[in-house]
Formats: structure tokens, sequence, C-alpha cells
């Protein structure tokens, strides 16, 4: 069975950490080792990655960050007192290709839960994957499409209306509710909209645009979008800015902004610019820092769980990096809170199998337990018959019915070569715009 790359760990793995990195489902024959329900041999999780693609570049810190927190599950025994490993394969986000992924772990892998998934592998498999009846505890997907899908249904004894995705990162819906919340805290009262025409922009920009008609004082005065991969965006840019406005709003994937970015400097443009989650991010400010305008804004989930320092100061002990480096990004942080999560309820599902794993997902994290903030201390607390609630370094994973997460948003302002953290937009703000009668979910 093909090993992952070590050479990035920062120092040699122990030989209990398994993260098997194999491209591609049809390089998967004859690896098996699930281990399934008969109490012995390694616990494998199946983890859809993005080693290939326009996000690779953020599957990276997520990798590390599964590295990080299966070595601390593995040290404390594991869970069932086995030791875990992760099929990391890639799916190069790939709605097709996940979904062989998926098959391939599902079917010969014996894989019992999934740890991984974006936001448009999800909405065009979901008729599948709910066929599989296998949970999925994501990282990735902010797509709004999850916000009325997903979890148990607050029916966690009856899986008959579970609908069996869970994810630790927190809704597009929240983040671009908090950057509508931020616009109109700067005085931004007419802004203009511009996406490429992929799943995850169009949500994030369908969510900001949602948004700003429920917040008083924020206006779209005019919107384009755009195919990705294009050598300019120079033309798109001179249509929106036909209409007069006071901030450019723009969710696109990095590269892509990074184009985007050159041409509007270039075209002399004054104005504001608001981004998307992603563009938050090194390469960004490493490449067109300083054709950012002064005031620029990165929106993104806020790692406001109370792990998150704990988390940042292990992943730097490990890979010798301050402050996590271009890894401190919200969806590897979220990673641990998903891998967490799964092993928690592997074990207090006391066997390997979905169903069982499925009906304890909720059970770890929602509130009034023991609070638990690693592995280790979830085990022991569930192996003294306590009731636990995990509490994540993303948020605090308390699961809606649906099995989403709250949190802050964070706001970043990027200079030549740096972020500069602002202050954070509140959860209790940006659901009193989620609450909202003006607020309503475009179709």
């Amino acid at each position: 069975m093909t090993r992952h790359d070590e050479s990035n760990s920062g120092r040699s793995r122990r030989s209990y950490l398994k993260i098997t990195g194999v491209i591609g489902a049809g390089a998967l024959a004859g690896c098996t080792g699930g281990g399934g329900g008969d109490g012995s041999g390694p616990i494998s999780i199946g983890a859809p990655a993005a080693q290939t693609g326009q996000y690779d570049y953020l599957q990276e810190g997520c990798t590390r960050v599964l590295e990080l927190a299966l070595e601390q599950i593995n040290e404390a025994g594991g869970p069932l007192d086995r030791e875990m490993e992760l099929l990391l394969r890639d799916t190069a986000v790939n709605p097709q290709q996940a979904r062989n992924v998926v098959d391939q772990m599902t079917t010969v892998d014996g894989c019992e839960v999934i740890c991984g998934l974006f936001s448009n592998e999800i909405p065009a498999n979901w008729d599948f994957l709910q066929s599989k009846e296998v949970p999925i505890v994501t990282y990735w997907p902010g797509s709004r499409f999850l916000d009325t899908r997903g979890g148990d249904n607050d029916t966690p004894d009856d899986l008959s209306d579970d609908e069996w995705v869970w994810r630790t990162i927190i809704s597009d819906s929240v983040h671009t509710a908090g950057q509508a919340v931020n616009a109109a805290a700067r005085g931004y009262s007419r802004v203009g909209t511009i996406n490429t025409a992929t799943e995850g922009e169009r949500s994030w920009m369908t969510g900001f645009t949602d948004a700003a008609a429920a917040v008083d004082g924020v206006e779209v005065v005019n919107s384009i979008e755009v195919e990705s991969g294009a050598s300019s965006y120079q033309s798109g840019i001179d249509r929106l800015h036909n209409e007069d406005f006071d901030a450019m709003v723009m969710s696109f994937a990095v590269e892509d902004a990074i184009t985007a970015i050159r041409d509007f400097a270039s075209g002399g443009y004054d104005s504001a610019l608001l981004m998307s989650d992603g563009l938050k991010h090194n390469d960004l400010v490493n490449e067109v820092g300083g054709d950012l305008p002064e005031e620029n804004f990165a929106a993104l989930a806020g790692a406001s769980g109370p792990h998150g320092d704990q988390l940042i100061s292990d992943f730097d002990e490990m890979y010798d990096t301050d402050s996590m480096g271009d890894d401190n990004h919200p969806w590897a942080i979220s990673a641990y809170d998903s891998l967490t999560v799964t092993a928690l309820a592997i074990h207090s599902a006391g066997e390997y199998d979905a169903a069982a794993i499925q009906k304890n997902i909720r059970a770890v994290t929602s509130p009034g337990g023991t609070e638990v903030t690693t592995f280790a201390d979830g085990k022991e607390a569930l192996d003294n018959d306590e009731e636990i609630s995990f509490q994540g370094a993303m948020s605090n994973v308390n699961f809606t019915p649906k099995g989403d997460v709250s949190a802050d948003t964070a706001i970043y302002s990027g200079t030549d070569g740096s972020w500069e953290e602002q202050d954070p937009v509140p959860a209790a703000d940006i659901a009193a715009v989620l609450e909202s009668d003006d607020y309503e979910v475009s179709e």
C-alpha cells in the first residue's frame, strides 16, 4: 500500500502514523484494510482530497492538520483501541472523480465514514451519497446547499430521515453575511460584485448578495460573472465599473484573483476591495500585495473554538512554523475538528459501523456533557461512562440538526507580503442578519 509522501512533514513520522496517499480511484485495486466491524486491524477513514486542481494550495495545510490530529489520536490508543489510518485520495475537486473515490472507499476499502468532500462535489452527488448511508464529516463545504440538508434532523436514534453530511466549517451564509456587515460598518453603501462561474465562488457571492439585501446601508448596484482560468479579467472589471460604487466584491480562486487584481490596478480604479474567504492566502499578497487598494478586506470563518490556540501551537511545534504560516486558513483548522469528531463518534459507538457512528456524532458534540478538546480526553471520559461535548478549534462544534456549526467571521486586510487581522464580526451580529425578515435565500 503506497504511503503518503512525508517530505514536507517537518519531522519523521512514527511507525503508527498511516496516511495513505494514492492518486486517483483507479489505482486502488487490492488496497483494503478498513477492518470493518470485525474488531481487528486498522480503522480506515476515507479522506477525499484536493491533491490536484485549483484548490490544491489549500489541501496541504489540511493534510498537515490531519496528520497532526491522526498522530494525537493514535498516541491515545485510537478509537476502539485500534490504530486509525486515513486513505487520502485525490478528487481534483471534480464531482465525477469524487464519486468514484467515495464509491471505491466504501465498497472496496471498507470505510464506514468519510472525512472530506468539497462544495461542488456534494450537490452534484447528493442522491448517490445518500444511497451510501455512510456519515460524511467534512471540513470543506461552505455551500449554502447544505444549509437545509444534512445532519440527523434531530432524531439521532432514527436513521430513516438522516441526511448523513456534517460539516465543521461554517456555511457560506455566515461569513458572507459577515462581509456584508463589514461593508456597512465601513460605509460602503454601494457595491459591485464579480465572481467566477464555479460552484464555490458563485455560492459565496449569492450568499453575500442575499445578506446585503438584509443589511441596512448596503446596495448591490452591479453584478458580473466571468469564466475561471482567463488570462485577463479587464473586460469584466470594466463592465462592472459602468456603475459607480464604493467597493468591488470579489469571489475568485487565488490564481484567478491574482490576475484580476493586477487588471484592477492597471485600470486605475480606486474603489475598495472586499474578498471571499479563500483569498486570504499568502500566495495572493506575495504576488500582488502592492497592487491591492489600501482599503481591502477578506472575510472568512473565524477560528473561535476553544482549541484554536492550542492547535496552532501544536502545529508550529510539529512543522517548525510560526502561527501555521501559509496553512493558517479555516479549512485546515476545521480539519482538526472533523477528524477528532469522527474518532470520538467511533469510540462512542463501540463499533466501526456506519449507522452506529452516525448515531453518535451529535452525542459526542452536543452541549451538556464533559467538555473535551482532544481525542485523548474524550476517550478517557467515554471510557469512564461520561457524556462528552467536544469543543473544537474552528468552533464549539455544537452541530445543528442539519449538521452545521457557527462561529465568528474573521476580517483580514492584505498588504505587500502579509495579512493584518482586523476586529472580527461577532456571530451574534451575523445571526441577526440571517434571522431578519429581509433575509431571503436565492433559489
